[in-house]
């Protein structure tokens, strides 16, 4: 049986969700707080750099860390 069938989906992953799984990987990787993060901004920061994971990655990874130094409590 398909993976995508035993996850309760009727279809298989896009290539799409395929690379939001990579990224989000990639960023929890580097940053801790990457885990806290939802698909819609992980596909955000993927699609500003036309679906090239390493590319979004490393954005979204500046991202927070200007977001933690910037917004040190998370509050503007």
């Amino acid at each position: 049986m398909s993976s995508y069938l035993e996850a309760g989906t009727s279809r298989p992953p896009s290539d799409e969700e395929k690379k939001v799984r990579t990224m989000r990987a990639l960023v929890e990787s580097r940053d801790r707080s990457g885990k806290d993060l939802s698909d819609e901004t992980i596909r955000r920061f993927l699609r500003a750099r036309n679906l090239d994971v390493e590319k979004g990655s490393s954005m979204l990874v500046k991202y927070l860390q200007w977001r933690r130094e910037f917004v040190p409590n998370g509050h503007f």
